[in-house]
């Protein structure tokens, strides 16, 4: 449900990119955050029932880590992305146009990471761990 949210506000995104509305993409990045607060507790509920009791605080850790170099990566990226189409110069001499370009380039990279995360949560596995041997304590 969460990777849905994400997708669907992601695509208004880029669909108002040409004439956006600060209003409206506040309202639609509540909505994207939302969807990725639904998406984040279940797909950890998921990776740490996807092995025995033993092992999930290292599950748990391990999501923690990539959730935040995640986070830091991605932000480097398509804040690269966004000064390779503004080029060089201050934020005064940028047109609206190249704000617009740069933005929509954005918008639609973090869509194509979106369905990627998609196509993530399908493929995560639906059966439960083997038994655990040392039991839970």
């Amino acid at each position: 449900m969460g990777a849905v949210v994400v997708i669907a506000g992601m695509s208004v995104l880029v669909a108002i990119a040409h004439a956006p509305s600060v209003a409206l993409v506040a309202v639609v990045c509540f909505f994207i955050g939302g969807g990725m607060g639904l998406l984040a507790l279940p797909t950890l509920i998921a990776a740490q029932s996807s092995v025995g009791w033993a092992e999930r605080g290292v599950v748990t850790g391990s999501n923690m880590f990539a959730r935040s170099l995640g986070s830091a990566v991605g932000v480097a990226i398509f804040g690269a992305l966004a000064n390779s189409i503004f080029g060089p110069g201050d934020v005064h001499s940028l047109g609206p146009a190249l704000i617009k370009a740069g933005s929509t380039a954005v918008f639609i990279g973090v869509l194509a990471v979106a369905v990627v995360t998609a196509l993530a949560v399908v493929a995560m596995p639906r059966t439960p761990p083997a038994a655990d041997t040392q039991g839970a304590q």
